[in-house]
């Protein structure tokens, strides 16, 4: 995250990944004959992507922690949506907290695996923090998911941070 780098999850056409996980925790519809859920309300993903999208908004005006705090009470209401978990890490990052940020940000992986933003956020941290072993293991286990789209994009994001050695070892993985 070094070079005002940070990518919060913004939704872009290269990012579409980020949408994988934006299901999990958000409210089904229940039938009112038998109380079964049967489908997930579209209106409830709209409206958890509007407040994601509010939430990123208040990181260009408002103080990190009031950013912090909305995106904190979101991932309550609605736990292990790796968007929101990825903008916890980077605020975390902004406030100092790199323990914290760092656990986020794999948490937020763990949940949405194929995101590059998470992905990229991490292996930032993780280099600015000397820990260039679990940048490189993090940036290993993204290009080995066979069914990550976005491999080849995170190859071009991360060649200038690793060593030429090092980018050898992530090529045998692709």
């Amino acid at each position: 995250m070094s070079n005002n780098k940070t990518r919060f999850s913004k939704h872009k056409s290269i990012h579409q990944h980020e949408s994988k996980d934006n299901t999990e925790g958000v409210p089904t519809r229940v039938s009112p004959k038998d109380n079964q859920p049967n489908a997930t309300y579209p209106d409830s993903q709209i409206l958890l992507t509007k407040q994601i999208e509010h939430g990123e908004q208040l990181t260009e005006n408002q103080p990190v922690e009031k950013a912090l705090e909305y995106f904190e009470l979101l991932n309550i209401l609605t736990p292990h949506n790796g968007r929101i978990l990825n903008n916890i890490g980077v605020l975390k990052h902004a406030s100092g907290d790199m323990n914290s940020a760092i656990e986020y940000l794999f948490l937020s992986l763990k949940h949405n695996p194929c995101s590059l933003d998470t992905a990229t956020n991490l292996i930032d941290l993780l280099l600015d923090t000397n820990e260039s072993n679990k940048a490189l293991a993090v940036a290993i286990d993204f290009v080995s998911d066979r069914s990550n789209p976005f491999k080849q994009q995170m190859m071009e994001q991360i060649w200038d941070k690793f060593s030429p050695e090092q980018i050898s070892k992530i090529n045998q993985h692709l």
